[in-house]
């Protein structure tokens, strides 16, 4: 649930209306054709854009059955905000199992469904199903301290693909939403046109599929800073929903004009993948030591890109490919047009010591544009052989490389040579003193614990 808290319910819906209906109602507004005689609306099927509910957001259902004869409706809340039961009751809604109906009993009914006002403001869309064409609303009303402040009337959507809408920047903000119904993503062209219908701007974009993609007109295109107001065309190679919004000091739907309902052939927009410079969590490492390698997959195109594998490889030198020696992978999920996912996986050294590079190599995708710089670069890696200390020689500690090992059992005696090298005494650690490891914990005087680290001596079990 989408919900606000504030201290004062009229005074804070008042700035947030706007903007949350913006970027929300937006994400389901619907599509209207230019010049349509009203009961040109009416569908069998309509997607409600909006509904909302909650301190003094009120959202009111207008159903109006055009049909000839009876007609019934099954009305879906999509994400699960609202129900009927955050409704006022009505005679012609009833509860079905875990549906809704509507019932319009002859041609002409009208049942208008009223929300109750809620505690907390919940945010929901809906579809309505109908046996036969109705005209479907949903009013929006904001109130404050028992006064109306501001209403916006959200019809149903229609689809196609190429759509003109006006855009009019100095009365307040302009945003489109985009839904796919598709199961695959659908590539459009988005253009900018000043009032004598030079393009002033253009670029394209990718909406994945399945989703509803809400976007200000600033993120399409790059509006020219003393661009005055003109319209966009959104061109699809399918079939879509597409409106406009305006958000000001009120709010106001501008829903474009559908231009086609076919389907248009476009300059596809296509993904790119690229594997950023890959690091490691250690440089310097002992044979068989535990590190972290990372990268980030990136899309540099413009267009989806499918979920993919990005492989792990170890390398004798900088540059990382396929041939170099696999070391793990990791499943990459579908990224949109200029997404990230970032990467890790868990590495021990190699048991050669010397130097070796890492890095990452992602699978490509489905129409990616290139596949040449799929590849990070090495980040390199110094392995050495990990310290092994001789037994105790006569009962002496030996040290090598700053640590004293012992294996299970042994024991050995602090000698003046290591007391004068680390200054042990400082640390009540004397010339006679026994280390010993002992059921893997290593002990000295009341020192004890995996390893004991002195003054830069390290005291540990084998």
């Amino acid at each position: 649930m989408f919900v606000y808290k504030q201290d004062s319910p009229g005074c804070r819906f008042l700035k947030i209306f706007p903007p949350i209906l913006a970027a929300l109602a937006l994400a389901f507004y619907p599509m209207a054709a230019s010049a349509q005689a009203a009961d040109e609306t009416a569908k069998r099927f309509n997607y409600l854009p909006l509904v909302a509910d909650g301190e003094g957001i009120q959202s009111t259902l207008l159903i109006t059955n055009v049909a000839d004869s009876s007609n019934q409706c099954s009305l879906v809340f999509l994400a699960n905000q609202l129900d009927a039961d955050d409704f006022e009751t009505h005679a012609q809604v009833r509860l079905d199992g875990t549906g809704t109906t509507v019932d319009l009993p002859r041609s002409g009914s009208h049942v208008s469904i009223v929300s109750r006002d809620g505690r907390t403001l919940a945010l929901d869309s809906a579809t309505l199903d109908c046996a036969e064409p109705v005209v479907a609303r949903v009013l929006i009303t904001l109130s404050a301290g028992g006064a109306l402040q501001t209403a916006a009337t959200l019809p149903s959507a229609e689809t196609g693909a190429k759509f003109s809408f006006p855009v009019i920047p100095r009365v307040g903000g302009n945003f489109l939403i985009a839904h796919n119904q598709h199961a695959s993503g659908v590539n459009c062209g988005v253009e900018l046109l000043d009032e004598s219908g030079v393009v002033v701007a253009e670029r394209s974009h990718a909406f994945p599929a399945g989703t509803t993609v809400v976007r200000n007109l600033a993120e399409l295109v790059q509006v020219p800073p003393a661009f005055g107001g003109g319209s966009a065309t959104v061109t699809c190679d399918r079939q879509i929903a597409a409106t406009g919004l305006l958000a000001g000091a009120a709010l106001s739907g501008l829903p474009p004009v559908v231009l086609s309902g076919e389907s248009t052939a476009i300059t596809p927009t296509a993904p790119d993948l690229v594997v950023d410079s890959a690091s490691v969590s250690a440089d310097t490492l002992e044979t068989g030591q535990a590190f972290t390698l990372r990268a980030t997959v990136r899309n540099t195109g413009d267009g989806q890109a499918g979920s993919t594998t990005l492989r792990w490889y170890r390398s004798a030198d900088s540059t990382i490919s396929p041939s170099d020696t696999q070391v793990g992978t990791d499943a990459v999920g579908a990224l949109g047009a200029l997404a990230t996912s970032s990467e890790s996986i868990s590495l021990t050294a190699p048991s050669t010591a010397g130097a070796h590079y890492y890095g990452g190599c992602v699978d490509s995708v489905n129409g990616e544009s290139g596949t040449g710089n799929n590849c990070s670069s090495g980040v390199r890696v110094t392995v050495s052989s990990a310290t092994t200390n001789p037994p105790p020689v006569d009962g002496a500690c030996v040290e090598v490389n700053d640590v004293v090992e012992l294996g299970e059992g042994e024991s050995c005696t602090i000698t003046q040579a290591l007391v004068d090298k680390y200054s042990l005494s400082s640390v009540s650690v004397n010339v006679g003193d026994t280390a010993m490891c002992s059921g893997g914990t290593a002990r000295l005087g009341f020192f004890s614990g995996g390893t004991i680290q002195l003054n830069g001596l390290t005291i540990r079990c084998r």
